[in-house]
């Protein structure tokens, strides 16, 4: 008699982080049980661009046989589309690390916010109805079917497979994904870095990366592959200088505002800390606002759950407003005094930042700090190209020209860095290597440097840059 065939894991790429850095999902599949490794939104277009790319993300997928999610990150790009996958008749039982879940109800209520207000734009942009993608109830159930483990605790969620969450030192309860799929003797071990943790600065509240040693195949983040690296020491404490300067400049002599634009979870509290550092050394008198509920909501979680000095000083830090209320965003809009702002997004694709670009950009007394990377098409990328960008204000379609100055900081990254990516992969014990979440051509010269690197140290794992909708088998 023949032997019988043996049946593989199948790790399938469905996601648009197999096309860019955003939208992240990662589908396995062993013996017809499948689970997802994230489930994230694409973001950095148009809002148009956005909406028609979610909506259509789950077209190719069965996503009612999808049984559990686990999640490396509380970002957008990762979790932003699993409210929706609930709306379009999925049930999976998610896996969080633990701590998250009060983020995650956050994020998803917050992006529940702008995703109705994005479609009540496009509606009366486009003369057509744009349905919200998800709902409250969505939400809900979201969040009812969530569990959460600690760090370093293998944990069992179906016959064949376990998961472990190793830090990722990304942000705040960033994780990697083992996944541990176990059958008798068959037996396979999958690691998903997710977004790896810049290892050049110290990170507040963030937990200290961990490597993983080997594996059977590793799912690979690279972001920053081939990139310059500009997140250094050395690097910040420039960035802190200039950013030093330009109060000086927007505040004291020209009596404007500086505007940052920043992600509320993590970034926010990173350019707070850096501020109360440079509030140490000058003492400044100038308000400084926190102007997103969700970076102030998220800052008042980590208080409760992490006890930390620094978040005890800011919050006592006289200078530090927090802002509710929009009618209290409105005041600071049209106030002559000097301020320091800080409001999300990062992109500028929603949010209140949209409302306080009405009034900074026209302005040359003004300052918009933009900090890290954005998205060209992005309305943060446009007016760091000077481009007029459009806006909804007071109900009308409004468009805005970029007279204020722009300052562009770059080492406030959370992501690994190309060579500390390089000397990871090099490192850790496995089979296969695939390449996700980065610039395609970049991920393609990475995978060759990688080779290289893998050769000279007698190493042969086969490395693979996999595009969407591409599977391997392990």
């Amino acid at each position: 008699m023949g032997n019988k065939r043996k049946e593989l894991v199948k790790v399938h790429s469905v996601g648009s982080n197999y096309d860019g850095v955003t939208g992240s999902i990662t589908l396995v599949t062993y013996k017809n049980i499948t689970i997802g490794i994230d489930c994230g939104a694409y973001q950095g277009s148009s809002k148009l661009k956005d909406y028609q790319i979610n909506k259509s993300m789950f077209k190719d997928m069965s996503i009612k046989n999808i049984s559990a999610f686990a999640f490396t990150h509380q970002n957008f790009d990762h979790i932003g589309n699993i409210c929706q996958l609930f709306n379009q008749g999925g049930n999976p039982t998610l896996y969080m690390v633990d701590g998250s879940y009060k983020l995650a109800e956050l994020m998803f209520k917050d992006s529940l916010k702008i995703m109705n207000a994005d479609s009540m734009y496009l509606s009366k942009k486009y003369g057509k109805e744009y349905k919200p993608l998800f709902t409250e109830d969505d939400v809900e159930k979201v969040l009812y079917n969530t569990i959460e483990y600690k760090y370093n605790e293998k944990f069992k969620i179906n016959d064949y497979m376990s998961i472990e969450f190793i830090p990722a030192g990304h942000i705040y309860l960033s994780a990697q994904i083992i996944l541990y799929i176990e059958d008798n003797n068959f037996k396979r071990k999958i690691l998903f870095t997710g977004d790896l943790g810049n290892l050049q600065l110290e990170k507040p509240l963030v937990e200290k990366f961990q490597p993983v040693k080997n594996c059977s195949l590793m799912v690979a983040e690279c972001t920053y592959a081939m990139a310059e690296n500009k997140c250094t020491p050395k690097h910040k404490e420039q960035d802190l200088i200039a950013i030093k300067k330009q109060i000086n400049k927007t505040c004291f002599h020209k009596k404007g505002s500086l505007l940052f634009g920043a992600f509320a979870l993590q970034r926010s509290l990173d350019i707070l800390v850096d501020l109360y550092t440079i509030w140490e050394e000058t003492k400044f008198s100038y308000p400084v606002y926190l102007d997103t509920p969700l970076g102030v909501n998220i800052l008042k979680v980590m208080e409760e759950y992490t006890r930390s000095d620094i978040i005890k000083k800011l919050i006592e830090w006289d200078n530090l407003k927090f802002i509710d209320k929009f009618e209290d965003t409105q005041k600071i809009m049209y106030s002559e005094t000097p301020a320091i702002i800080c409001s999300s997004s990062g992109f500028a694709q929603g949010g209140r930042i949209l409302a306080y670009f009405t009034e900074i950009l026209p302005h040359k007394k003004n300052c918009l700090v933009s900090v890290g990377y954005c998205s060209p098409e992005s309305n943060m990328g446009m007016v760091k190209q000077r481009k007029p960008i459009q806006i909804m204000h007071e109900g009308e379609l409004k468009e805005y020209e970029v007279k204020c100055d722009i300052l562009e900081i770059n080492s406030y990254s959370s992501h690994m860095q190309s060579d500390d990516m390089l000397s990871y992969y090099s490192t850790i014990q496995c089979d296969k290597i695939v390449l996700n979440h980065g610039d395609n051509s970049k991920k393609y010269e990475f995978a060759e440097l990688l080779d290289e690197t893998l050769s000279e140290k007698f190493k042969t794992p086969k490395v693979f840059v996999m595009n969407r909708g591409e599977y391997i088998t392990v």
